[in-house]
């Protein structure tokens, strides 16, 4: 730890492991190891650490991969293990609690409320013990001239602690670590700035400990959104599945469409709903003490009906209509439901569950001013009627993929009756922003709600002109972090939350909607500013987060919830709002699987003089350069080493050339 007490490298470690393990019983089990210098603390997160280690030389550039934390080249890692934490590093000193530790057997039993941790050492042959005032032992090994070995195991009970320590010192760590440095090595990759290549790396490693193996109610290998910081870890839905099956979709198609089914068991065929989350017991839902279906999912509340528009994606990404058949029928009963229940007035305006009882997690947007306000039937909000008019637009693009003409006219009608209410009754000219209403009046609150507007296509021009004009004011929206939750300049905002941070996805749909209105290089400037604020929280937390400070790096002090007693911190290692492959590929460099083929269309004045990033279509891996050369932005596709295509600035390849 430093002098003031703050670590300069603070790291969690997830074991990565089957669902089936016996870990299942302890939730969020990981982790921590914190590091100042040459003074390194490792222990269960949530706890004091069960050791402190002095370290020959201060780690150069530790590499977090998951399960691993490189320390050095010169082989000092440390591995978490099923319920077990392996260190190997060159050590001055190991100090330890001395109450109870048998200094012959070198093993220290720690009692605490999680369980009982039993911690063994080796290090060379002659060791020397000093203890101090405090009750610590300082162990040194005088001449020793290979590593400390440290071994912390943890179980239920004392003999269950044993047998974990019994099977921890059987492990290869060597085997871990190359099959942990292997996986990273097959996941496509990206030639950037160094710090933007390291958040790539990190959220690959991410996708894996993240994972767990199939069980009911899933049929594959499924994600949570993080394993960190106390969130109910195995719980799977919400729009944090949806970022999660985006980040999949140009890395490997079929585990994307795998995931995308996955989180179609949120769906509840007995009312057509999408639960707020799904998970394999009741004990894993989010938010806790809600009753669960018997197919685990939690019927709170919904959540925003973005699900469509990926469905499209991943149907132009693998051209297979008789998924696409399914997923239209269940898109058109979902679709019927939102109608039914979140128009409470029938005025024909969509009200999210948010704006007629507290917390109920459906928007997104959990605490948001907006909602400060609640009625017994609800308001018009922006953000969910904008999310219905892209609803209807798939609905329409599914139709017409599957040759139900008619059909698609119905939905396009809707679609522009919704878009023309919206344009007319929540739109204000006077401020140049879309408003929710209630009772005939704004809710006078600026917030990226509105923006979804621009993913829908529903602004005029003139309305889109006088939007980013707000976007691209540093005073309301154009932070450090762009986007924040709340305009910076609102009364309302604050470190909270939706009253004020940042989320990542929210700023790579909204990249995707200026793309799609002709604003390709405004939207390269937000992903790429949202990518290298993420790479230095990332340089200085060690981690990705749910939400992020708009107005600098430092994370300290943001909180999850405004009522919560606790003050929770915002979450670490958060990969459900964090789809960095996406916001690369997608918002930065314009890879976009359409009807007519792959566009390819980069935002140049965001990228440095030469790039290389490499995606995967059709099972085919391609590699895509950008160089920035006299006549312009070079764009080059290939395929190996054979040269797919080459163009300044746009491209479209042909469907039949990729396949």
């Amino acid at each position: 730890m430093s002098r003031t007490g703050i670590p300069t490298m603070k790291l969690s470690l997830f074991p990565s492991m089957p669902s089936t393990s016996p870990v299942r019983e302890l939730k969020g089990l990981y982790w921590d190891v914190e590091a100042s210098g040459r003074e390194m603390a490792c222990g269960f997160h949530g706890l004091e650490p069960v050791a402190r280690v002095t370290l020959r030389s201060e780690p150069p550039a530790p590499k977090w991969l998951g399960d691993v934390l490189v320390l050095s080249e010169r082989g000092e890692f440390a591995i978490t293990v099923n319920r077990g934490l392996v260190m190997s590093v060159e050590a001055e000193r190991l100090t330890l609690e001395g109450k109870k530790l048998d200094r012959e057997a070198r093993t220290l039993p720690v009692r605490t409320d999680v369980g009982h941790f039993l911690v063994y050492f080796e290090w060379g042959d002659v060791l020397k013990y000093r203890k101090a005032a405090d009750g610590k032992v300082t162990v040194t090994s005088p001449g020793a001239d290979w590593p400390l070995i440290l071994f912390v195991a943890l179980g239920p009970t004392p003999a269950l602690a044993e047998t974990e320590m019994n099977r921890l010192k059987s492990v290869d760590m060597g085997s871990i670590v190359a099959v942990t440095h292997s996986f990273g090595k097959s996941q496509p990759r990206l030639q950037m700035t160094a710090p933007l290549e390291r958040l790539w790396d990190h959220v690959h490693q991410l996708h894996r400990v993240n994972t767990y193996e199939p069980e009911p109610p899933f049929i594959y290998e499924w994600q949570c959104p993080t394993r960190a910081d106390g969130y109910a870890s195995r719980v799977l839905g919400h729009t944090d599945t949806v970022h999660i099956v985006w980040d999949w979709l140009l890395m490997d198609a079929r585990r994307a469409r795998q995931e995308f089914e996955n989180y179609l068991k949120s769906y509840d065929p007995g009312t057509s709903q999408l639960a707020l989350d799904v998970a394999p017991t009741s004990e894993d839902l989010w938010p806790k003490g809600h009753r669960a279906t018997d197919d685990g999912r939690c019927m709170v509340s919904s959540h925003p009906p973005v699900w469509p528009e990926i469905a499209w994606r991943l149907y132009l990404a693998t051209d297979d209509r008789s998924w696409l058949a399914v997923t239209y029928e269940v898109a058109k009963l979902n679709i019927a439901w939102w109608e039914h229940e979140r128009d409470r007035d029938r005025d024909g305006l969509y009200e999210w569950a948010d704006t007629r009882f507290p917390q109920p997690w459906e928007s997104g947007c959990d605490g948001s001013p907006r909602f400060d306000r609640i009625t017994s039937d609800g308001f018009a909000c922006v953000d969910l009627n904008a999310q219905l008019v892209m609803f209807y637009r798939n609905l329409v693009r599914f139709a017409v993929a599957l040759g139900e003409r008619g059909a698609a006219t119905e939905w396009t009608q809707k679609q522009d009756r919704l878009a023309h209410l919206v344009r007319e009754r929540l739109w204000d000219p006077q401020t140049g922003w879309f408003y929710d209403r209630l009772d005939d009046e704004f809710v006078r609150v600026r917030t990226p709600a509105a923006l979804w507007t621009i993913c829908a296509g529903i602004p005029t021009a003139e309305q889109l002109d006088a939007m980013l004009a707000h976007v691209a004011n540093p005073d309301e929206f154009a932070t450090w972090f762009p986007l924040p939750s709340v305009a910076a300049d609102e009364p309302t905002f604050a470190p909270v939350g939706s009253r004020g941070p940042c989320r990542a996805s929210l700023n790579l749909w909204v990249a995707m909607g200026l793309r799609h209105a002709g604003r390709v290089e405004l939207a390269g400037w937000l992903v790429r500013r949202s990518l290298d604020a993420m790479a230095e929280v990332l340089r200085n937390e060690g981690a990705v987060f749910e939400f992020y400070n708009p107005h600098g790096p430092d994370q300290e002090g943001l909180r999850l919830f405004d009522f919560s007693a606790r003050g929770d911190p915002v979450r670490r290692y958060y990969l459900g709002h964090a789809p960095v492959r996406a916001m690369v590929l997608w918002g930065l460099m314009g890879v976009e699987p359409t009807r007519d083929g792959l566009l390819i269309h980069p935002a140049a004045e965001s990228l440095e003089t030469d790039v290389s990033v490499e995606f995967v279509i059709s099972t085919r891996l391609y590699t895509l350069e950008t160089h920035k050369v006299k006549e312009g932005l070079k764009v080059v596709l290939r395929r190996g080493r054979k040269t797919v295509a080459t163009s300044y600035g746009r491209m479209l390849i042909p469907r039949e050339e990729l396949l």
